[in-house]
Formats: structure tokens, sequence, C-alpha cells
């Protein structure tokens, strides 16, 4: 009977500890517009990546979660971006989770295009209507 308790005891414990999220999408906003039809950039990097892992112990009792802005810095590392007027496009996120027999390590995969701005683009055709 006192087994019974403790392995229930144990049981409810399990399944606490082991209820967490860590969400599984990053939505990213941008406030500039960029007109990227016109001959107006280069491409620095192309396919830069970054990772970040995490540990979990027994698959469900998180240490560390992969972290979405260590991987955007390891991808910014890429490329000579200081000073510069050079913009991250194409970014995709993907995550997996590497099983072993104790532990997993979740991971996270960012991948991203690099351009530089190279000139102004060029002004819309006069009488278009286009806001000044």
């Amino acid at each position: 009977m006192v087994r019974v308790k403790y392995f229930v005891v144990l049981a409810l414990a399990v399944m606490a500890v082991g209820c967490t999220s860590t969400g599984g999408r990053y939505d990213t906003q941008q406030a500039t517009r960029v007109d990227l039809t016109n001959a107006n950039y280069r491409v620095i990097k192309s396919g830069a990546v970054g990772r970040s892992y995490g540990f979990r112990l027994f698959g469900f009792i998180p240490f560390s979660s992969p972290s979405y802005a260590k991987a955007m810095n390891k991808v910014r590392r890429q490329a000579p971006m200081e000073g510069k007027a050079t913009a991250i496009t194409n970014v995709t996120q993907d995550s997996a989770i590497i099983w072993c027999l104790l532990f997993t390590l979740p991971k996270l995969t960012v991948t991203a295009d690099i351009v530089e701005f190279t000139q102004a683009p060029a002004p819309p055709p006069a009488g278009t209507g286009a806001a000044k």
C-alpha cells in the first residue's frame, strides 16, 4: 500500500514538472518598407545560418531552451553589417529535437540572406500619384 502511494506521488510530480511549453513560432515585424525590385542592392551573404541549442533532462525537465536571439546573433556575425546600409531578408526558422537516452537537445536553426543597399531607389515616375 505504501508503494502505491509513493508511485502516485511520484507520477503526479513528474506530470507537474513535465507540463512546459516553449512555443514554436516567432513572428517578426518590420517597420521599414524596402523595394527589392530595383537593382539597388547586392547579396553579401546568402544562406547565413545560426543555431541555438537547449537541454532537457529525461525529455521533459527543461534546463535551458534554444534562443531565437542567440541564433540571430550568429547569423549577424557572418557578414560585416556595422556602419553599412544592410538588411536581413528571407528569414526562415526550423526547430528540431535530438533525442538521446536520458536527455534531449532542442535545436533552433535560423537561416537568412544578408543584403547591402548600394544606391537610393529611383523616384516614382511623374504623374503616378505617388506620395512625395
